[in-house]
Order: structure tokens, then C-alpha cells, then sequence
């Protein structure tokens, strides 16, 4: 029997579907739903948010694009998915970095570990870390609402870094924790524009993030004024 579905316009058939699952059981280890994300963040890391296209996503996934109404209702909620899953990665990455650190580490060596750890997310965690740090502010402001509470997480993770290096002398001056945070996050995730491995190794370009970080933070620093 046939049974079709119209979502948002495009009508999708159970035998569609069936195809797809068909084809997704052939890829063991790889349901349709993370094909779908996969394709997702690629197109949105290389198009951008204006020029993410549902049909090339399903071309990358090797599906057809109706079935992708199956697993996410529109394009912005695919969208957030990717953005949501590339935020938890940098997170998570960061915080597996501080946790596997000995207890007599400095706080000025935490902050050059999470940044690099953040910026090694972004370099090479397939696709999904790269369309969130390229991707946020083009946004819509609706769903950068929604996605701001892993933000703000991550925020107070480095809160707390910056505190502890400034109370324990490691890092020199009195300075605005938050500008130095989002000062250190534009640079980082710039870095997904225009980094490429044939220029400079990923093991020296992190190790550079580590002087500057070094240089910049540490005493004597001399605050404007």
C-alpha cells in the first residue's frame, strides 16, 4: 500500500522512506538521521547559512530529499541540530582537555589547553564545530536565543579559568575577563577561514596559539591608563 506524508509542501511516500532505510542499513554504524547531520554541517561549513540547500544535503547523504522531512520539519530546525551539535563538541572537547591535566598544573596552562583544545575542535571534528564557530552570527536572532544556553555554559567554564589565573598572579594586571574571553574566541574561530594544513602544520599553528596566549597574558602586564 501506498501512504504519502506532505511536509511543508513536499510530499513523501512511505515507499521513499523505505528506499532511503533500505539504503542507510547498507552503512552499518551510520543511522539516516547522522547521515543527514553529517551532510548538513559539510554543506553548511562550506555554503554558509544563505546557501545551505536541502537538496544538496541530500545528495551528500545519498538520499532522497524528501526523506529528510521525515527526521526534521524544516531547514532551520536541521540547521540548529548542526549548530547545537558543533557547540557541544567544542565543549566537550575543552573540558575533556582540563580534566585530563595533573592537579599541579597553572591556571595559565589550563587557559592555553582549553584554547587549543577549542581550537583543535574547530580544526578537525568533522564538519559540525567548523559550521557552528563560521555559522552563529548569520543566524537567525530566534535561534541564537535557543543556542545561547550552551554558550553561556561554556562561558562560565572560562570564567572560571581567567579568575583563577588572575587571583593566583598568573596572569599579570587587572584585566576584563570577558574582553580577553571573546577576544581569544574570535581569534580561535577564525581560524577555520583560513587555516590550511599546507601552510602551516596544525601542530605548529597550535603551538604558536600557546606563545601568543603566554605573551599576552602573562606578568608583567601593564592595564590601559
Amino acid at each position: 500500500m501506498y501512504h504519502a506524508v506532505d511536509w511543508g509542501g513536499i510530499v513523501v511516500s512511505a515507499s521513499t522512506r523505505r528506499a532511503d532505510e533500505e539504503d542507510a542499513a547498507a552503512q552499518p554504524g551510520r543511522d539516516t538521521r547522522t547521515r543527514i547531520l553529517e551532510a548538513a554541517a559539510e554543506v553548511l561549513r562550506s555554503r554558509g547559512y544563505g546557501g545551505t540547500r536541502m537538496a544538496e544535503i541530500a545528495e551528500l547523504a545519498e538520499l532522497q530529499a524528501a526523506t529528510i522531512y521525515y527526521y526534521f520539519p524544516n531547514r532551520e530546525d536541521m540547521i540548529e541540530s548542526v549548530i547545537r551539535e558543533g557547540e557541544a563538541l567544542i565543549i566537550a572537547r575543552a573540558k575533556e582537555a582540563l580534566a585530563a591535566l595533573p592537579d599541579s598544573v597553572s591556571p595559565l596552562d589550563k587557559i592555553c589547553t582549553a584554547a587549543t583544545a577549542h581550537l583543535d575542535a574547530v580544526l578537525s571534528i568533522s564538519s559540525f564545530s567548523a559550521a557552528s564557530t563560521r555559522n552563529f552570527s548569520h543566524l537567525p536572532q530566534e535561534m541564537q536565543d535557543r543556542l545561547m544556553v550552551q554558550r553561556r555554559e561554556y562561558g562560565r567554564l572560562w570564567k572560571q579559568l581567567f579568575d583563577e589565573a588572575l587571583e593566583s598572579g598568573a596572569i599579570g594586571g587587572a584585566i576584563d575577563w570577558h574582553v580577553a574571553y571573546q577576544l581569544l574566541m574570535g581569534s580561535l574561530n577564525s581560524a577555520a577561514e583560513w587555516w590550511t594544513p599546507e601552510r602551516t602544520p596544525k601542530s605548529e599553528l597550535l603551538e604558536t596559539t600557546v606563545r601568543l596566549i603566554r605573551r599576552a597574558f602573562q606578568p608583567p602586564f601593564r592595564s590601559a591608563g
